[in-house]
């Protein structure tokens, strides 16, 4: 049928088969009546092997990181670049902020309480009394910080994208010192010489706010933070607060509460076209995705093949965006990371052990070889298509599916 042209909410349809090799996904989006490709995306999610996961809103998806690639898969592609969605947006900013309890060490001097105590700004104090080095009264407290301790999904990802760490700190001293500085320590106890930030010297409470960019870590993972204080007489240090806050590249936003972008699936084709379909004469998006099944671990098991599809276009299924996702009781957000939103099909082959079926037939001056996966009827592939060298094919593959 004709589309209202102003109406964005028509009928969507997917089209979701397989053959020995590849599963295929064909979107037809009716609705999606505008052939602009900026800030164009498209997603799928996968579940082969019915694993069970779950998340809550605005917490790190620990249970869908841990099945990835063991059962759950995912598909990004950025359509204005065409390209797999790069993970991680080189120019985005975030940060993570920590209290830390337990790990200052004492190196110089002698320690009175436990680090615990610093967490809270409450007047309850960590206490370290000077030690006589032969020339000056000193203490020194050092912090290692290993950052694969604060990043529980995709670490190694967020670990490289670590360029600043900031360090808050109240401290007083019984009488004035002559020196308190921060610096950052190697693992044998060198203080870099590029990196002295001031502290207060006096017995008033004073809280500093600190930063150590990369280039001054210990290590590309770690850093070793070194609290110092020097004076002529003797002294007591005290220290009420510390905090941490870990400054690093963030993810691409994809959409509304998917903030994680990933692609588990490297090997696919996609296709993408603008024109007319057998569902709708008025020109629109249409997709085709060709996942090999090499790259779905889990996908031998005879169970039904979980799957949410989601994209940016001229769709509005989110609220006030063009953000849009077919899942199950829910069109609001992409909630990929709780399999209970997953549309479950049974899939003809999935399970099965597939033979192949080769016919060769020879014409004038050629040798052509077709292959046909045993058990599907090459008479049900639908191709939808215009005429002109400039219109992508788009090939959907399609069998019955049946919806649980």
């Amino acid at each position: 049928m004709d589309a209202d042209a102003e109406n964005t909410d028509g009928n969507n349809y997917m089209y979701l088969t397989e053959d020995a090799n590849y599963v295929y996904i064909g979107l037809d989006l009716c609705s999606d009546t505008t052939d602009n490709g900026a800030d164009e995306w498209v997603g799928v999610w996968l579940i082969t092997n019915q694993a069970q996961f779950f998340n809550e809103s605005y917490q790190r998806p620990t249970e869908w990181y841990a099945a990835l690639n063991n059962g759950a898969e995912s598909l990004v592609h950025d359509v204005e670049k065409d390209q797999t969605m790069p993970f991680i947006d080189e120019e985005g900013e975030s940060s993570l902020y920590y209290l830390f309890p337990g790990y200052w060490f004492g190196v110089n001097g002698t320690v009175d309480g436990d680090s615990d105590e610093i967490v809270y700004n409450d007047d309850v104090y960590l206490n370290v009394t000077s030690e006589y080095n032969g020339t000056h009264y000193i203490t020194r407290l050092d912090y290692h910080i290993d950052f694969y301790d604060y990043f529980n999904v995709f670490n190694d990802t967020f670990v490289d994208h670590v360029y600043r760490v900031a360090l808050d700190i109240s401290s007083l001293h019984n009488v004035t010192v002559d020196e308190h500085f921060l610096s950052v320590s190697d693992f044998e106890g060198n203080l870099n010489p590029l990196v002295k930030q001031d502290l207060g010297t006096g017995t008033s409470e004073t809280t500093h706010y600190l930063d150590i960019d990369s280039e001054y870590f210990t290590t590309e993972n770690e850093t070793i933070l070194s609290m110092n204080t020097v004076s002529d007489a003797p002294f007591n240090s005290s220290y009420d607060y510390t905090s941490i806050r870990f400054y690093y590249n963030y993810t691409t936003n994809i959409g509304e509460h998917s903030a994680y972008p990933h692609s588990s699936i490297q090997s696919y084709d996609i296709e993408w076209s603008f024109g007319p379909s057998e569902n709708n004469a008025t020109n629109h998006r249409q997709f085709e995705i060709k996942i090999p099944k090499s790259e779905l671990e889990g996908y031998e098991m005879d169970t039904d093949l979980g799957i949410i599809v989601g994209g940016y276009g001229t769709l509005t299924s989110f609220p006030n965006t063009h953000n849009w996702v077919y899942a199950n009781d829910t069109n609001m957000y992409l909630p990929e990371e709780s399999s209970i939103y997953y549309n479950y099909y049974s899939m003809p082959l999935k399970g099965q052990i597939i033979t192949t079926e080769t016919t060769t037939s020879t014409l004038t001056n050629s040798t052509t070889t077709t292959t046909t996966p045993g058990g599907i009827d090459p008479a049900l592939y639908l191709i939808i298509g215009g005429a002109g060298a400039a219109v992508v094919i788009i090939v959907i593959l399609f069998l019955v599916v049946r919806k649980k």
